[in-house]
């Protein structure tokens, strides 16, 4: 049994901690739980998931599949995103609380782990190197990064690739202060930092190159998301997508949903769509090639941002208390779970259950 009296004068047991969890909305994101209870709270969390996913076990694939296409035409005409009504946000935080989590790039999303990676800022390296290539990045492009915190390829590029043109789209105004900071240390490489919704950026001129990584997390409809960005580029240019998803079923995250602990930033109404989902998509977008990968990789980039975090709690603790955050150690003690919870949602059933899909675009049609 483990001790938690430093939670509770009493233990809870674990149908408690379940009730609990349902009914704050997310017990495991507040309370200084040990790492096994926490671990515990999220494998229990993704059996119940995955229960839901599939009530109906005598549903054929056709079926499943005909659901999903039905899913993306319930919802043609939704608004471009929804409000921002993540319980959490990377964008809220300041910059040195990040620049001591993530790696030396400030990638904010999964990176990828050869075995020649052996650390968060080898793993960020092989990322853009990787994204670089498949995206055939060159100099002299004109590149738009979207995503809650982008630019992590344009600090790799200033080395690698001078002389590109990065514009940084940052999808919540909050992810402003955090670009602007950057900017200034990009080198040759010359960006500009906006602030919009997808849905009310725009530019006078195409892009060349559009790298959008992670960034449909606040959104119900990724489908006129993606069209719309498709509309940015040049026609030669190319769309590349990073994509979390499940392996087979999409569902949504509710108000209270259980789940949302884990993924703080998912809006409510957001989409977690399913590998079914993007084949649907896919019938209706121009895919030049698409790349899957394991959630393992995920799984190892969780891992290391949360051994930095729970190797700098001091320092972290005191940098969001010289902040504007009104509970800090209640925001890092969210943070340090819900990566936690990231790490085990990941790696479930070795990284085959909630994975990685990379899709490259263009605007010709698909052959």
């Amino acid at each position: 049994m483990f001790d938690l009296t430093t939670v509770r004068r009493r233990p809870w047991s674990s149908q408690a901690r379940l009730e609990g969890m349902q009914a704050t909305g997310g017990l495991y994101a507040t309370l200084p739980f040990p790492t096994a209870v926490v671990r515990w709270g999220a494998k229990r969390s993704l059996r119940r998931r995955l229960g839901e996913l599939c009530p109906d076990p005598n549903q054929n694939s056709i079926q499943r599949c005909r659901i999903e296409s039905q899913l993306i035409a319930d919802r043609p005409n939704l608004p471009q995103g929804v409000p921002n009504t993540a319980p959490l946000s990377r964008g809220q935080l300041p910059l040195a609380f990040w620049q001591r989590v993530l790696g030396a790039r400030l990638h904010a999303g999964a990176a990828l782990w050869p075995r020649r990676a052996k650390d968060i800022h080898q793993a960020e390296g092989e990322w853009c190197k990787v994204v670089a290539g498949r995206s055939e990045l060159e100099s002299a492009q004109r590149v738009l990064e979207v995503g809650a915190h982008p630019g992590s390829l344009a600090r790799w590029a200033r080395a690698e690739i001078p002389g590109l043109e990065v514009t940084l789209l940052a999808l919540e105004p909050s992810g402003r202060r955090l670009l602007e900071n950057a900017v200034a240390k990009l080198g040759p490489t010359r960006a500009s930092v906006a602030t919009r919704t997808l849905g009310d950026f725009s530019s006078s001129r195409g892009f060349d190159r559009i790298i959008a990584v992670e960034a449909l997390t606040q959104v119900s409809n990724p489908l006129p998301i993606i069209e719309t960005m498709l509309s940015w580029l040049t026609p030669a240019g190319r769309l590349f997508l990073q994509i979390a998803v499940h392996w087979r079923d999409s569902y949504h995250f509710g108000p209270d949903d259980e789940h949302a602990w884990m993924l703080p930033e998912a809006a409510d109404g957001a989409l977690f769509p399913g590998a079914r989902y993007l084949g649907e998509l896919e019938k209706r977008l121009p895919v030049i090639a698409k790349w899957e990968l394991s959630g393992e990789h995920y799984e190892r980039t969780a891992r290391a941002w949360r051994t930095r975090l729970e190797n700098q709690s001091r320092e972290l603790l005191a940098i969001l208390a010289a902040s504007d955050q009104a509970h800090p150690r209640r925001t890092l003690r969210a943070w340090r779970n819900a990566l936690l919870a990231q790490e085990v949602m990941y790696g479930y059933r070795k990284g085959q259950e909630w994975c990685l899909t990379q899709l490259l675009l263009g605007r010709e049609p698909s052959c």
